[in-house]
């Protein structure tokens, strides 16, 4: 059963199992609410930073299990986009090793069970458009500007 934090785009559902962080997602209707693990506690702190400017990336140790070996490099190199910074679809497919995926790229953020600490919303089309985010664009745009991205 999830854990739910109130962030300032909504109610943050976070799934922690024994290895880490196994999701965080957006959610519109949270289940009952139970006491968190010590992973869950540490990620929800960290939400809290971030959305006050206070932390501009994440240690909190993450569960990538069930994904691909490509979608663990597609999902590193992500981690990798600094805060206020962001990179296309296609130079995130090259510096997973990949460099003509970009497409299979955008598959993997569309995807990401770890919205914010697998920072997605850093990842944008080649025009510099914001592309897609599975938590809606405005949150995307949201994310964009909290990060002083123009």
């Amino acid at each position: 059963m999830p854990a739910y934090w109130n962030s300032p785009l909504g109610c943050v559902e976070v799934i922690g199992i024994s290895e880490g962080i196994y999701s965080v997602l957006f959610t519109e209707s949270p289940e009952e609410n139970r006491e968190s693990t010590k992973f869950e506690r540490a990620c929800a702190q960290q939400l809290k930073e971030y959305f006050s400017a206070e932390r501009k990336s994440f240690d909190v140790a993450v569960d990538l299990t069930g994904f691909s070996d490509f979608q663990k490099r597609v999902y590193r190199a992500c981690m990798e986009v600094p805060w206020g910074e962001v990179c296309s679809y296609k130079e995130l497919a090259a510096r997973a090793g990949s460099a003509k995926a970009f497409r299979a790229v955008g598959q993997c953020m569309a995807r990401n069970r770890l919205l914010l600490l697998m920072p997605c919303h850093r990842i944008i089309k080649s025009d510099h458009s914001l592309g897609h985010f599975s938590a809606g664009i405005e949150r995307k745009a949201w994310l964009s500007e909290h990060e002083g991205v123009s």
